[in-house]
């Protein structure tokens, strides 16, 4: 929304107009007071100065008439007043009056400035040669006294004299001049008036227009405003009270409207803040049931890993200790296998050793057995000789008989020697085969020992490891049974939270 009409510039606009018209009416004031001045100027430097010098200049003709009878009627004598009066007014009255309104006729009509141009002209070339022409008729007290000057300038003076006539016809004209004057004056007057008049009615109008246009903008601004106000004030009001309320139209284009559009879009933002806080809460609130459940589980599974871990531990501390056991028993064999190993070895050399013995005492016993058999034959033959000797051979043919018997039972003797030494050397020869078989196999056991020693060796070393291994996932189980029961009780926590967050919520109504 762009502001088209704003506060500030109704208010510019307002006070423009006012300042225009203020401005206007300052003008037409100062057009109408300088008219006013120049009326015035007018009437107080132009007409009124030049009624007063036409008056001065009409009584100074008007008083000639009169002193001009009286120089011939009264005053016979010189040097009176009256007859230094009207040769004051020749010499300096007139001129000075003549010199002060030539300045002012300047200024008159053109009209004006031609009759009176005619009556200075009268005056200057008619009337003062009159009276000069007469003043120098009647110039000495005997003067007076001669008939022919007095009947020549008496008719002059007279009613219906010449002189007479032209003063008549000068003031007449005088009198004339000075009624356009006055009446010119008056017209001013009347100018000034009605200026004056149209200036209170002008300056009373544009007071009531002005201040009718200052409380027309007022009032519209201030109703404007006001209707602006009251709605912010109403949707203020509502959103105290919870109620995110966005169903109201927004008219105008001023900074007001600007407020409730900004205003109608927080709100709306708020709503929907709201919408998804109450959305997001109630997610909460159901993931923090089943995280609280899911913990509940974690806990109880972690309980059981705990016990199956110190199980295992336990089972590992066994095993350790067998495997131990084992190595230490791999150990032994293998030192037996080694003694084994050597003692085959000696075996197969003594074995060797036999058998040759038992070659050698097989060919000791042949010999014994042909010794025996020839015995039996030299017994044989003793027993021949005995027998041919008769009773003297009976004794030695008993000891060739029991020598016989003797070489028989030697001679069986050594065949049974001789078939156990075949026997014994066969069985030798067969243990020595099997010694030759059975050593490179003991020798390969003895090195299958080692390596079942040196695996168990590592299995004792591997089973530390896993033992350490299990007392840290030991550890680390517990510390899960921990965590898990701290996060159900923070998941109880969270849930009660999101249930405080709901009710807190609830406050504010989106529908």
């Amino acid at each position: 929304m762009q502001l088209k009409f704003s506060i500030s510039r109704k208010l510019i606009i307002g006070f423009g107009v006012l300042i225009i018209l203020s401005i206007a009416s300052s003008a037409l004031t100062y057009r109408i007071l300088t008219q006013n001045q120049e009326l015035n100027n007018k009437i107080n430097k132009l007409n009124n100065p030049s009624i007063q010098y036409l008056n001065e200049l009409y009584s100074i003709v008007e008083e000639s008439k009169l002193l001009i009878k009286n120089w011939v009627f009264i005053e016979k004598h010189s040097d009176t007043k009256d007859k230094l009066r009207i040769i004051n007014i020749y010499k300096k009255d007139f001129p000075q009056l003549e010199l002060q309104i030539a300045q002012l006729k300047v200024n008159w009509e053109k009209k004006d400035q031609e009759t009176f141009d005619k009556i200075i002209l009268s005056i200057k070339d008619t009337l003062f040669p009159q009276h000069q022409l007469i003043m120098s008729a009647l110039n000495s007290f005997e003067s007076y006294n001669d008939p022919m000057v007095l009947f020549e300038i008496e008719p002059m003076v007279t009613e219906g004299g010449e002189t007479i006539l032209i003063t008549d016809s000068i003031l007449k004209n005088l009198k004339e001049l000075l009624n356009i004057k006055k009446n010119e004056n008056s017209e001013v007057y009347k100018q000034m008036t009605s200026s004056f008049n149209f200036f209170k009615f002008f300056i009373i109008l544009s007071g009531i227009l002005l201040l009718l246009f200052s409380l027309f903008a007022a009032t519209y601004i201030i109703s404007t405003f006001k209707k602006s106000v009251n709605k912010v004030l109403k949707v203020v009001d509502d959103l105290s009270n919870g109620q995110l309320n966005t169903n109201y139209d927004i008219s105008g284009s001023d900074e007001m409207s600007l407020i409730l559009y900004n205003l109608k879009r927080t709100l709306e933002n708020i709503k929907n803040i709201v919408t998804s806080i109450i959305d997001g809460a109630n997610n909460v609130q159901d993931t923090s049931n089943e995280l609280k459940d899911n913990s509940q589980i974690l806990l109880e599974g972690a309980n059981r890993q705990a016990s199956s871990a110190e199980e295992v531990s336990s089972s590992m501390e066994e095993m350790v200790s067998n495997i131990q056991q084992n190595a230490n028993n791999a150990s032994q064999t293998n030192k037996i296998s080694n003694n084994v190993a050597n003692d085959a070895v000696e075996l197969k050399k003594i074995s060797d050793k036999s058998v040759t013995s038992i070659k050698n005492i097989s060919n000791k016993i042949k010999i014994i057995n042909d010794i025996a058999f020839q015995t039996n034959i030299l017994a044989l033959n003793a027993a021949v000789e005995a027998a041919r000797a008769g009773e003297h051979g009976r004794g030695f043919a008993v000891v060739a008989a029991e020598v016989r018997k003797l070489a028989e039972k030697s001679k069986l003797s050594a065949d049974e020697i001789i078939d156990l030494s075949t026997i014994s050397e066969l069985a030798s020869e067969e243990t020595g085969g099997f010694l030759n078989k059975i050593i490179p196999e003991i020798e390969k056991t003895a090195k299958l020992v080692q390596e079942i020693s040196a695996a168990s060796n590592e299995q004792n070393s591997g089973a530390d490891q896993i033992n350490t291994a299990l007392l840290e996932l030991t550890n680390v189980i517990q510390q899960n049974v921990l965590a898990f029961d701290k996060l159900a009780s923070n998941a109880n926590n969270l849930n009660e939270q999101a249930e405080i967050l709901n009710k807190v919520i609830q406050f504010f109504k989106i529908e």
